[in-house]
């Protein structure tokens, strides 16, 4: 039997109870304030200690909130990008 309102019922057993969803959301928001933390300021910007090759896409800039120049530019493209499909939708 599988314990609800845990984040690891959520992601090991599929479970998508509202306890174990909330767990689940909470963990990830955990997970982001420490990332958050760890971002140092490098020339003025703030900057996430992730590996070079993470750097230029959007889920760096969201999930770890490096602001550099390439991540930056990810993050504009992707929000343009879903903008303009969901403008072709509606259309």
């Amino acid at each position: 039997m599988t314990e609800h309102g845990n984040a690891s019922t959520y992601v090991n057993h599929g479970c998508r109870c509202q306890w174990c969803t909330a767990a689940n959301t909470e963990r990830g928001r955990e997970q982001r304030r420490v990332r958050f933390a760890s971002r140092r300021i490098v020339d003025g910007v703030l900057v996430a200690p992730v590996p070079q090759h993470r750097h230029g896409i959007a889920n760096t800039y969201t999930n770890w909130g490096c602001r550099c120049a390439p991540c930056a530019g990810a993050h504009r493209r992707a929000s343009r990008d879903r903008y303009w499909r969901r403008v072709a939708v509606t259309r």
